[in-house]
């Protein structure tokens, strides 16, 4: 249930935030039942206000879109990746466990990365002036954003570290298999339980064979 706390008010975390958006409404839909010229006033007095209030939070979103500079290909790139290891059916033991940390119930790293791709894009709207002044104005869009920005990191930041982890697993396990392909005279070592090490003909990889 949406409590009027909720409902006045964006959370994020622990914090809350002050929604102009259904206050300026609810003041609009009153003084439009009333004389015209007090609506425009209004309207006008709302949407200076909300600028206010959108100005209080264009420095934070600036300073957080430096971060993102150049951010948008690789994020592409690692949407593709995520995409890519979420879909394959893997035989491997491992393989498998390294798929199950990018899905877990609802959660998808790919799904998550293609919504921070989605609101960097809208907050890069902010550069372009008469879009900002607009959108603001009328319902603090970018303020939303931002918002929703803040949330992102709160419910993924977690995931993602880990789900960076798995992109360095698999890419170091893809390269081994890779190796052992180009390679299929090599064997490889297998672990027992025996604490014991035997071989036979034992060369090294960056060793060539007629210098072993």
């Amino acid at each position: 249930m949406v409590t009027s706390k909720e409902f006045i008010f964006f959370k994020c975390g622990k914090h809350y935030y002050l929604d102009i958006t259904y206050i300026s409404y609810t003041f609009l839909f009153i003084y439009l039942s009333f004389d015209i010229t007090i609506f425009w006033k209004i309207c006008s007095s709302i949407f200076i206000f909300n600028l206010f209030y959108f100005s209080t939070f264009a420095k934070k979103i600036q300073l957080d879109l430096s971060h993102f500079e150049t951010a948008a290909n690789q994020l592409e790139q690692y949407r593709s990746i995520f995409q890519k290891i979420e879909s394959e059916n893997f035989e491997s033991k491992l393989l498998n466990q390294l798929q199950g940390k990018l899905v877990e119930g609802n959660y998808k790293a790919s799904t998550a990365i293609s919504k921070l791709s989605s609101y960097i894009d809208s907050l890069h709207t902010m550069l372009n002036l008469p879009i900002a002044v607009l959108f603001n104005g009328i319902f603090l869009f970018h303020v939303r954003k931002y918002l929703d920005l803040l949330k992102w990191k709160q419910s993924s930041n977690a995931n993602f570290v880990e789900a960076f982890e798995v992109i360095g697993r698999v890419e170091a396990l893809n390269s081994l298999a890779n190796f052992s392909f180009n390679n299929p005279a090599y064997v490889f070592s297998e672990i027992n339980e025996r604490k014991m090490i035997q071989f036979q003909n034992l060369g090294h990889p960056l060793i060539p064979e007629k210098f072993e």
